[in-house]
């Protein structure tokens, strides 16, 4: 019987599943931040701060930067929303 089991375990080897391993949450929050529509988002807040700072009148270069900055905030919470949600799913 045995024998028999080797042959085959030879001939067709075995059915058993192999263990996926989990993501880390790093991994997770990169995942979630992969997204094509939170690619274009943080470009244009990166280009946002650029303009801003760049064309502000003196009065205002401190503060120019705090829209752009924003949308970054944004993303990074969304990011984090999706991480954290699909880490407690697995």
């Amino acid at each position: 019987m045995i024998v028999d089991w080797e042959k085959r375990n030879e001939a067709f080897s075995n059915n058993f599943k192999e263990e996926v391993g989990t993501a880390s949450f790093c991994e997770l929050f990169v995942g979630a931040l992969n997204d094509f529509t939170l690619k274009i988002l943080m470009v244009a807040s990166v280009i946002s701060i650029l303009i801003s700072c760049l064309t502000a009148d003196a009065d205002h270069v401190g503060t120019a930067w705090i829209e752009g900055f924003a949308i970054l905030v944004a993303v990074a919470v969304c990011s984090l929303v999706g991480a954290t949600n699909d880490y407690k799913k697995e």
